[in-house]
């Protein structure tokens, strides 16, 4: 029988932490393994784009020319991961907004999971500096610090550096961050809900006034938060929308529905394949961001929502959900070591053209993947957890759920 979760009951699942139920109370409930998976899906279209299309030279019309042009598209990864911060964040924003310890827990919470291995990552950089190859419009420590690196390459910089190449979208996420729970906590629902509304369908222009405005406005289009809040947004309004009882007894009328404006999504998703409509394309800024965002955030509520369905158990398969328990990790490493490992054994930056090069390639996704599990276990985790110390409700509610 088809069923929805309870999603009166927030699940940070960010954490893997339960928060708040409706009434303002802890409570316990499990994690929701499909939205690792889906998680693990977003990781993996990352490394797609990375390490197959960006770096494989293949011949036009092959069988591996063919695979390639498929995975034009698998930087929209990171578009999976702005819809799924918007829904996570956003979740964990709307259970607590009442909360009295709102402001202090959101922010410490966020601080202990992203920080830390943000600054290993950047610590790494700075040492490794003197003899990994570099530019002079590197950003400056002010940047890394305030994690504004989307805002630098915007305004005309770069990351060129192999650990600084996609800390881009963390900017993105952080701004994000610092905005979202004051909105939250000022705004009713409806209010809050015209505002997703408006957002998204203003968001798309906002790209196309950016494109159009210099040589980079492409680039602006793709990495200011102002113009990846379509995104962000439609994450938090399917939050808001499994939120309720209404939304959800939507979610389970409209299940046919829903399936078939994902396969209609994605059949969009193909069009734009077979156009080759690149992040550099106006075409992408107008309508491509906000479809391909569409597509993943009808995708989320399907497997959030019709929890026996095939996409749930689909997204609950073992390895993905895996590879998305350790996402952040390997969305950092996974550039540098490649890198490196390509400079160590063949003398210049990644390029897979012979089975050698294929195989520094395979050995440096195994060595990414292996530093992500380590870092979960010994270092990500173990900070999450002092970070629960910091507590939304009093700790004489709390208690029970710590």
């Amino acid at each position: 029988m088809t069923s929805i979760p309870p999603y009166d009951v927030a699940l940070e699942q960010a954490e893997g932490r339960t928060l708040v139920a409706e009434v303002g109370q802890p409570v316990a409930a499990p994690r929701i393994a499909a939205l690792d998976g889906l998680r693990g899906l977003a990781i993996f279209l990352v490394l797609s784009w990375h390490y197959f299309h960006v770096d494989a030279v293949v011949v036009h019309g092959s069988p591996l020319g063919y695979l390639n042009s498929l995975t034009r598209l698998a930087w929209s990864g990171v578009d999976l991961f702005f819809v799924l911060s918007g829904f996570l964040i956003g979740g964990i924003l709307l259970d607590a907004r009442d909360s009295p310890g709102y402001f202090p827990a959101f922010y410490a919470r966020r601080a202990y999971r992203i920080l830390p291995l943000y600054g290993v990552v950047v610590a790494l950089y700075l040492a490794t500096s003197p003899v990994l190859p570099r530019q002079p419009t590197e950003p400056p420590l002010y940047v890394l610090a305030t994690i504004t690196q989307n805002i630098w390459v915007a305004l005309g910089g770069t990351l060129y550096s192999a650990w600084l190449r996609v800390t881009w979208s963390l900017g993105v996420e952080e701004q994000f961050y610092l905005l979202a729970p004051i909105i939250f906590r000022k705004l009713k629902t409806s209010r809050l809900a015209v505002l997703i509304a408006a957002i998204v369908c203003a968001t798309p222009l906002l790209r196309a006034a950016l494109w159009w405005a210099g040589e980079r406005g492409w680039m602006a289009s793709y990495m200011l938060t102002p113009a990846r809040a379509d995104a962000l947004s439609l994450g938090v309004a399917a939050a808001m929308l499994v939120r309720t009882p209404v939304g959800r007894r939507w979610l389970l009328e409209r299940r046919v529905w829903l399936y078939g404006l994902l396969v209609a999504l994605a059949g969009v998703y193909l069009i734009f394949t077979r156009m080759d409509w690149s992040i550099e394309s106006f075409q992408m800024s107008l309508i491509g961001y906000t479809c391909i965002a569409l597509l993943y955030t009808i995708l989320l509520l399907l497997v959030v929502s019709h929890s026996d369905g095939l996409l749930a158990r689909f997204f609950r398969f073992r390895p993905l959900v895996s590879l998305g328990t350790i996402a952040y990790a390997l969305y950092l490493f996974h550039e540098p070591v490649k890198y490196i490992l390509h400079l160590a054994y063949l003398g210049r930056p990644p390029r897979v053209v012979t089975l050698r090069d294929a195989g520094v390639q395979l050995l440096a996704l195994l060595i990414s993947i292996a530093l992500a599990r380590l870092s979960w276990v010994y270092f990500e985790r173990p900070l999450i957890n002092r970070g629960h110390r910091w507590s939304y409700w009093p700790a004489t509610s709390t208690a029970s759920a710590e």
